[in-house]
């Protein structure tokens, strides 16, 4: 699914209109700039942190981290664009620190 907004695009994968969506891997071009995030609720990352208790990864789940990550309280299209419109209009540089640059 791609989504113009403005002035940037946003380019996700999966279905978002699932009832469990908890997180998301997506694509946002900005200027001429392509980045790769990961938007997560924080049910999501306690699900993660679970799993992992019971895998044993991440020392069975007492810690978690995903490089590019913007927490977000409900994964919806309207959450993701907002959060995204939001940082481009406070600081658009923004985008280089928070989200991984995929190509220029």
């Amino acid at each position: 699914m791609i989504i113009s907004h403005n002035n940037f695009t946003i380019n996700i994968w999966h279905d978002i209109n699932t009832t469990n969506c908890y997180d998301l891997e997506f694509h946002v071009t900005f200027k001429e700039k392509k980045y790769f995030g990961w938007a997560f609720t924080p049910e999501g990352i306690l699900a993660v942190m679970e799993k992992d208790k019971n895998t044993g990864e991440n020392s069975n789940g007492s810690y978690f981290w995903v490089e590019s990550l913007i927490i977000l309280k409900e994964i919806t299209i309207e959450s993701l664009v907002a959060t995204i419109e939001d940082i481009i209009n406070n600081d658009p540089s923004a985008l280089d620190r928070i989200l991984f640059l995929l190509e220029e």
